[in-house]
Protein backbone atom coordinates (compact mmCIF):
# COMPACT_ATOMS: atom_id res chain seq x y z
CA UNK A 1 0.00 0.00 0.00
CA UNK A 2 1.43 3.46 -1.08
CA UNK A 3 1.28 5.62 1.69
CA UNK A 4 3.53 8.73 0.04
CA UNK A 5 0.93 11.99 -0.13
CA UNK A 6 0.69 14.08 -2.75
CA UNK A 7 2.05 17.18 -3.61
CA UNK A 8 1.20 20.76 -4.38
CA UNK A 9 2.98 22.21 -7.41
CA UNK A 10 3.38 26.23 -8.21
CA UNK A 11 3.16 26.87 -11.94
CA UNK A 12 3.13 30.32 -13.08
CA UNK A 13 1.18 32.02 -15.48
CA UNK A 14 1.64 34.60 -18.42
CA UNK A 15 1.59 38.07 -18.01
CA UNK A 16 0.87 38.84 -21.49
CA UNK A 17 1.34 37.55 -24.80
CA UNK A 18 5.02 37.88 -25.03
CA UNK A 19 5.45 35.74 -22.00
CA UNK A 20 6.44 31.95 -22.40
CA UNK A 21 4.32 31.68 -19.14
CA UNK A 22 5.72 27.89 -17.62
CA UNK A 23 9.29 26.99 -19.18
CA UNK A 24 8.51 23.84 -21.74
CA UNK A 25 10.95 21.88 -20.00
CA UNK A 26 9.35 22.57 -16.58
CA UNK A 27 6.12 21.48 -18.04
CA UNK A 28 6.74 17.80 -18.49
CA UNK A 29 7.24 17.56 -14.55
CA UNK A 30 3.61 18.53 -14.34
CA UNK A 31 1.69 16.47 -16.86
CA UNK A 32 0.82 14.09 -15.00
CA UNK A 33 -1.36 16.45 -12.60
CA UNK A 34 -5.17 15.99 -13.39
CA UNK A 35 -6.42 18.35 -10.00
CA UNK A 36 -6.00 22.13 -10.20
CA UNK A 37 -6.40 24.95 -8.09
CA UNK A 38 -6.86 28.23 -9.43
CA UNK A 39 -7.89 31.81 -9.63
CA UNK A 40 -9.79 32.74 -12.61
CA UNK A 41 -11.00 29.79 -13.94
CA UNK A 42 -11.20 31.63 -17.74
CA UNK A 43 -7.33 32.32 -17.52
CA UNK A 44 -6.17 29.48 -15.56
CA UNK A 45 -8.29 26.57 -16.95
CA UNK A 46 -6.60 26.60 -20.51
CA UNK A 47 -3.36 26.77 -19.05
CA UNK A 48 -4.09 23.36 -17.22
CA UNK A 49 -5.60 21.49 -20.08
CA UNK A 50 -2.58 21.96 -22.20
CA UNK A 51 -0.64 20.86 -19.41
CA UNK A 52 -2.94 17.93 -18.67
CA UNK A 53 -4.05 17.25 -22.09
CA UNK A 54 -7.55 17.28 -20.55
CA UNK A 55 -10.36 19.46 -21.89
CA UNK A 56 -11.94 19.86 -19.09
CA UNK A 57 -9.37 19.26 -16.23
CA UNK A 58 -11.04 18.38 -12.20
CA UNK A 59 -10.61 22.03 -10.57
CA UNK A 60 -11.17 23.76 -6.87
CA UNK A 61 -11.58 27.79 -7.27
CA UNK A 62 -10.00 30.35 -5.43
CA UNK A 63 -12.59 33.27 -4.14
CA UNK A 64 -10.50 36.18 -3.18
CA UNK A 65 -7.59 33.84 -2.54
CA UNK A 66 -9.97 31.77 -0.16
CA UNK A 67 -11.41 28.03 -0.39
CA UNK A 68 -14.17 26.96 0.53
CA UNK A 69 -13.70 24.74 3.60
CA UNK A 70 -15.88 21.95 1.93
CA UNK A 71 -13.24 22.10 -0.94
CA UNK A 72 -10.29 22.19 1.47
CA UNK A 73 -11.15 18.85 2.80
CA UNK A 74 -11.36 17.44 -0.93
CA UNK A 75 -8.28 18.92 -1.38
CA UNK A 76 -6.57 17.36 1.76
CA UNK A 77 -8.01 14.25 1.10
CA UNK A 78 -6.54 14.22 -2.72
CA UNK A 79 -2.97 14.52 -1.24
CA UNK A 80 -3.70 11.63 1.05
CA UNK A 81 -4.51 9.76 -1.43
CA UNK A 82 -0.92 10.31 -3.05
CA UNK A 83 -2.53 12.54 -5.88
CA UNK A 84 -0.48 15.59 -7.08
CA UNK A 85 -2.39 19.15 -7.06
CA UNK A 86 -1.53 22.29 -9.37
CA UNK A 87 -1.68 25.53 -8.48
CA UNK A 88 -2.42 28.58 -10.91
CA UNK A 89 -3.54 32.10 -10.73
CA UNK A 90 -4.11 34.55 -13.02
CA UNK A 91 -0.57 36.17 -14.45
CA UNK A 92 2.92 35.85 -13.10
CA UNK A 93 3.67 33.83 -9.78
CA UNK A 94 1.06 32.09 -7.55
CA UNK A 95 1.41 33.65 -4.07
CA UNK A 96 3.58 36.30 -5.13
CA UNK A 97 1.64 39.63 -5.54
CA UNK A 98 -1.34 36.98 -6.05
CA UNK A 99 -3.31 34.34 -3.81
CA UNK A 100 -2.33 31.42 -3.35
CA UNK A 101 -0.72 32.28 -0.05
CA UNK A 102 -3.18 30.22 2.03
CA UNK A 103 -2.88 27.21 -0.43
CA UNK A 104 0.91 27.07 0.15
CA UNK A 105 0.46 27.45 3.84
CA UNK A 106 -2.12 24.57 4.32
CA UNK A 107 0.28 22.29 2.46
CA UNK A 108 2.98 22.95 4.81
CA UNK A 109 0.58 22.51 7.85
CA UNK A 110 -0.37 19.21 6.37
CA UNK A 111 3.30 18.34 5.68
CA UNK A 112 2.10 18.15 1.39
CA UNK A 113 5.84 18.61 -0.29
CA UNK A 114 5.78 22.28 -2.43
CA UNK A 115 7.33 22.30 -6.00
CA UNK A 116 7.68 25.76 -7.39
CA UNK A 117 8.67 26.20 -10.99
CA UNK A 118 10.17 28.79 -12.97
CA UNK A 119 8.45 31.31 -14.51
CA UNK A 120 7.88 35.26 -14.98
CA UNK A 121 7.12 37.51 -12.18
CA UNK A 122 6.06 41.67 -13.32
CA UNK A 123 8.27 42.35 -9.63
CA UNK A 124 11.69 40.85 -10.29
CA UNK A 125 11.45 41.85 -14.37
CA UNK A 126 11.03 45.39 -13.25
CA UNK A 127 13.25 45.38 -10.05
CA UNK A 128 16.08 43.87 -12.86
CA UNK A 129 15.29 46.71 -15.34
CA UNK A 130 14.94 49.64 -13.02
CA UNK A 131 18.85 50.36 -12.22
CA UNK A 132 17.68 50.58 -8.39
CA UNK A 133 18.99 48.73 -5.51
CA UNK A 134 18.30 44.53 -5.90
CA UNK A 135 20.04 44.21 -2.92
CA UNK A 136 17.70 45.56 -0.66
CA UNK A 137 14.38 45.88 -1.37
CA UNK A 138 10.65 45.63 -0.07
CA UNK A 139 7.53 45.22 -1.21
CA UNK A 140 4.62 46.78 0.05
CA UNK A 141 2.16 45.42 -1.58
CA UNK A 142 -0.74 47.81 -2.63
CA UNK A 143 -0.56 51.87 -1.12
CA UNK A 144 -3.59 52.86 1.40
CA UNK A 145 -6.56 53.31 -0.94
CA UNK A 146 -7.17 56.79 1.29
CA UNK A 147 -5.91 59.65 -0.08
CA UNK A 148 -4.67 61.50 3.15
CA UNK A 149 -3.42 57.94 4.30
CA UNK A 150 -1.90 57.82 0.84
CA UNK A 151 0.01 60.45 1.57
CA UNK A 152 1.41 59.93 4.94
CA UNK A 153 2.70 56.58 3.75
CA UNK A 154 4.65 58.37 0.58
CA UNK A 155 5.84 61.09 3.02
CA UNK A 156 7.61 58.17 4.89
CA UNK A 157 9.23 56.72 1.87
CA UNK A 158 10.99 59.67 1.23
CA UNK A 159 13.46 59.66 4.25
CA UNK A 160 13.65 55.72 4.60
CA UNK A 161 15.22 55.23 0.59
CA UNK A 162 17.42 58.12 1.97
CA UNK A 163 18.43 56.64 4.81
CA UNK A 164 18.97 52.64 3.73
CA UNK A 165 19.52 52.84 -0.20
CA UNK A 166 16.04 50.74 0.16
CA UNK A 167 14.57 50.17 -3.20
CA UNK A 168 10.21 50.42 -2.33
CA UNK A 169 8.09 48.54 -4.30
CA UNK A 170 4.21 48.97 -4.99
CA UNK A 171 2.18 47.70 -7.27
CA UNK A 172 -1.93 48.90 -8.36
CA UNK A 173 -4.92 48.72 -9.32
CA UNK A 174 -5.30 49.52 -13.59
CA UNK A 175 -8.27 52.04 -12.43
CA UNK A 176 -6.00 53.52 -9.86
CA UNK A 177 -2.61 53.99 -10.75
CA UNK A 178 -3.03 57.73 -12.65
CA UNK A 179 -4.14 58.95 -8.95
CA UNK A 180 -1.09 56.90 -6.93
CA UNK A 181 1.26 58.18 -9.43
CA UNK A 182 0.16 61.89 -8.54
CA UNK A 183 0.69 61.42 -5.38
CA UNK A 184 3.63 60.29 -6.13
CA UNK A 185 4.71 62.80 -8.12
CA UNK A 186 3.16 65.34 -5.15
CA UNK A 187 4.84 63.83 -1.79
CA UNK A 188 7.99 62.21 -3.09
CA UNK A 189 11.63 64.15 -2.78
CA UNK A 190 12.06 65.12 -6.64
CA UNK A 191 15.46 63.67 -6.85
CA UNK A 192 14.34 60.09 -5.64
CA UNK A 193 14.18 57.80 -8.99
CA UNK A 194 10.47 56.53 -10.01
CA UNK A 195 10.60 53.40 -11.99
CA UNK A 196 7.29 51.79 -13.64
CA UNK A 197 7.12 48.99 -15.37
CA UNK A 198 3.99 49.17 -16.92
CA UNK A 199 2.38 46.40 -18.53
CA UNK A 200 5.15 43.88 -18.80
CA UNK A 201 5.54 41.02 -21.43
CA UNK A 202 2.59 42.78 -23.85
CA UNK A 203 3.26 44.66 -27.05
CA UNK A 204 2.93 48.27 -24.87
CA UNK A 205 5.61 46.93 -22.32
CA UNK A 206 7.84 50.19 -20.87
CA UNK A 207 10.19 49.94 -18.55
CA UNK A 208 11.45 53.65 -17.04
CA UNK A 209 13.64 54.84 -14.39
CA UNK A 210 13.48 58.58 -14.10
CA UNK A 211 13.90 61.29 -10.83
CA UNK A 212 10.42 62.65 -10.22
CA UNK A 213 11.35 66.04 -10.76
CA UNK A 214 11.76 64.75 -14.27
CA UNK A 215 8.59 62.95 -14.69
CA UNK A 216 6.94 66.29 -13.41
CA UNK A 217 7.72 67.76 -16.53
CA UNK A 218 6.34 64.81 -18.77
CA UNK A 219 4.16 62.54 -16.49
CA UNK A 220 2.30 59.37 -18.55
CA UNK A 221 -1.51 58.87 -18.60
CA UNK A 222 -1.98 55.43 -17.67
CA UNK A 223 -5.68 54.18 -19.60
CA UNK A 224 -6.00 51.21 -17.43
CA UNK A 225 -2.84 49.62 -17.78
CA UNK A 226 -1.40 47.18 -15.50
CA UNK A 227 1.95 49.42 -13.28
CA UNK A 228 4.63 47.91 -10.98
CA UNK A 229 6.14 51.24 -9.08
CA UNK A 230 9.50 51.00 -7.73
CA UNK A 231 11.12 54.44 -5.79
CA UNK A 232 14.87 54.33 -4.83
CA UNK A 233 17.52 56.23 -5.96
CA UNK A 234 20.72 55.53 -7.92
Amino acid sequence: MNNAKGALWLIPNKLGVLSPGIVPAEAQQVAHIRHWIVETPSDCLPIAAQLSGERFPDHWVLEQGRLDPYFQKQIIDTWNQGLDIGLITDAGLPAVADPGSRIVAMAHQYSIPVLPLVGPSSLMLALMSSGLNGQKFRFLGYLEKNPEERKKQLQKLGPLIENTGETQMFIETPYRASAVLTDILRWVSPNLILCMGVDLHTPQQSIVSRSIGQWKTNPPHFKKQEVVFLLGRF
